[in-house]
């Protein structure tokens, strides 16, 4: 998980100057959440 992270904190930049792609991201993340919770 701790690896997962580091990874997200060096695209942070790339993904910010990309923000259809952030969007994609986040309703991924926030996605995967809701169903892990279901």
């Amino acid at each position: 998980m701790a690896i997962g992270m580091e990874i997200v904190r060096l695209n942070l930049a790339d993904i910010i100057h990309q923000p259809l792609l952030a969007k994609q991201l986040y309703l991924l993340y926030t996605g995967i959440h809701k169903v892990a919770w279901k």
